[in-house]
């Protein structure tokens, strides 16, 4: 009996039931289905032949196992040896060309890709030139397998060998592998991301035609959009065996490809509504508690108190995960929220949870109100943020205040045509500055932000770096104020969102309660990219940005320490 059987046959049975969920229960009753069938047959002399090259020639590359023998779990078996022993009676090639793997963080995911690439370039009697390409969002994401490929290399005799003969070469930038070429089969594996673009796509770093036996695509659960996975899959139009992988952890972007496309296709393909023949998908989610009847909703606190399921979403729990490490997280997100609930739940618990997330609660805004007196900041050291709304929309001044305790200041101001047009802003128009018109004049507008910040030592204030010709950043700077824009990408503002976010959570800043100011913080939601983290903008959040934006500017005069000297403005 191979590995695959005995798995699924342990995932059926019901002493087992409450540690694998639907969606693998449904992959292991279409595996052994499948033996029944006469249009495919399963070789089990082909179908232990990777894992056998894994165990028997790959070593683990780091950590306290580091040197000792590759040893993978059953659910591992369960995936690999489908893929290899899985044959199509009327030509004779391997069944599958598409496999998805979804699973949470630490569960072998990526020594399985490298695995997959090992066996590829070296032992796959299947293959002929064996090229192997490694996606990802960007490149060094991308180039993950490819180096962990070339550490196993040299971690396993049998494999080194190749090396020192001069068959294999490994190509290295700094610290990394960059490159396994196996110059006695002309293959290699080698890395393509996003970034590199089409030029790239086609030559491989200008070193090798894109000809692809073997795609891998790491977390493609981040991609917007297919991007070099998609160079990779065309390229192996003329190969009969070929294999597409993408191999995942959930994540937040919903309307990527890898949620609409290959996890929809998955679970169509496993309920039986879809018939892709050649796709085989693996996703270990949880299973949701039943509540009277309905699916509930799986929070943190279902999950601290049902450690039972935790297995379904980590099949390596007790082995390369540990449930004490799982139950910190899951306290450390019960505590913190936000952004580390969100995590946790993708991260460590392979669930899917929508980008549109709300930022702040409003019970932990209201904490952080201050009811004393705001001339108590007179003379203080503050940073600036300006955000500049466009016709019809509210601009809004913050002033940063990181002393000892950290407090913000705000002042609004826009046109009266456009407060006629937003209930909430004329209903607190006694907060906002107000110009007569269609719109603020760029003089009015001036001697507002001046009059404002006069009382104060503002050091130098941040604005959008869209915004850097606006008429008013122009004239403040003009007036000798100093000034600096931000790109407001994510990697421009994460770092600001994410302190501001701790800020709020740990009750270190003050904002005086202000009503426009908790109404925007209402109107915030969560856009989460690889990179890290932004806030969605539009007018009804500009004041928030404004408090980003100052934020940021503390932060980056803070931590280069280049100027100890405060500016005095006015």
């Amino acid at each position: 009996m191979t590995y695959a059987k005995s798995y699924a046959e342990w995932v059926l049975d019901p002493n087992n039931a409450i540690q694998t969920g639907r969606l693998i229960k449904l992959a292991a009753k279409r595996f052994l289905s499948d033996l029944e069938r006469d249009d495919v047959y399963f070789d089990e002399d082909e179908a232990v032949k990777w894992v056998n090259f894994m165990e028997r020639y790959c070593n683990q590359w780091e950590g306290k196992w580091r040197g000792k023998p590759l040893i993978l779990e059953p659910s591992q078996k369960f995936h690999l040896e489908q893929l290899s022993g899985w044959i199509r009676k009327d030509t004779g090639t391997r069944r599958f060309t598409k496999f998805f793997l979804q699973i949470s963080k630490k569960n072998g995911k990526s020594t399985e890709c490298a695995g997959i690439s090992l066996n590829h370039l070296f032992a796959d009697e299947r293959i002929n030139t064996p090229k192997v390409y490694t996606a990802a969002n960007n490149e060094d994401q991308a180039k993950i397998c490819v180096n962990m490929a070339g550490r196993i290399i040299e971690q396993s005799p049998d494999l080194f060998q190749f090396v020192e003969d001069g068959d294999v070469k490994l190509s290295t930038y700094g610290k990394n592998i960059t490159e396994v070429i196996h110059n006695g089969k002309d293959g290699f594996i080698t890395a393509l991301s996003k970034e590199g673009g089409d030029k790239k796509a086609k030559t491989a770093g200008g070193k090798h035609g894109i000809n692809a036996s073997l795609g891998l695509v790491d977390e493609f659960g981040m991609s917007p959009d297919h991007g070099a996975s998609g160079s990779i899959y065309t390229s192996m139009a003329a190969r009969d065996e070929r294999l597409m992988a993408y191999l995942t952890t959930a994540g937040f972007n919903m309307a990527g490809p890898c949620y609409t496309e290959l996890r929809d296709q998955g679970i169509k393909v496993l309920d039986g509504v879809l018939e892709m023949d050649n796709y085989l998908p693996i996703i270990y989610e949880l299973d949701k508690p039943v509540v009277d009847g309905k699916d509930g909703e799986i929070t943190i606190e279902y999950l601290l108190n049902n450690p039972q399921v935790w297995k379904q979403s980590n099949p390596n729990l007790g082995v390369s995960v540990n449930a004490d490490y799982l139950k910190e997280m899951l306290l450390n997100a019960q505590s913190l929220g936000g952004t580390t609930e969100v995590d946790v739940k993708t991260l460590n618990f392979n669930m899917w949870v929508d980008s549109a997330e709300t930022f702040i609660p409003s019970e932990v805004w209201d904490k952080n109100s201050y009811g004393g007196n705001q001339e108590d900041l007179i003379g203080q050291e503050c940073y600036g943020g300006l955000e500049i709304g466009t016709s019809g929309q509210i601009s809004a001044l913050c002033l940063f205040f990181p002393g000892e305790v950290k407090r913000i200041k705000m002042m609004y101001f826009m046109s009266e045509s456009a407060l006629k047009q937003n209930d909430f802003f004329r209903d607190n128009r006694e907060l906002i500055k107000i110009d007569a018109g269609n719109e603020v004049e760029v003089d009015v507008a001036i001697e507002w932000i001046l009059e404002e910040v006069n009382n104060y030592y503002m050091h130098s204030f941040c604005f959008p770096m869209t915004m850097k010709n606006n008429s008013i950043v122009q004239g403040l700077i003009k007036k000798g104020i100093v000034g600096n824009p931000l790109s407001q990408g994510v990697n421009g503002i994460s770092n600001a969102t994410q302190e501001w976010e701790k800020y709020l959570r740990d009750g270190e800043v003050e904002h005086y309660g202000d009503p426009v100011l908790k109404w925007m913080n209402s109107n915030c939601f969560v856009v989460r990219k690889e990179a890290g983290i932004r806030l969605e903008k539009n007018g009804k959040v500009l004041g928030i940005y404004a408090c980003l934006d100052a934020i940021s500017q503390w932060l980056t005069i803070s931590s280069t320490e280049t100027d100890d000297k405060l500016i005095q403005s006015w």
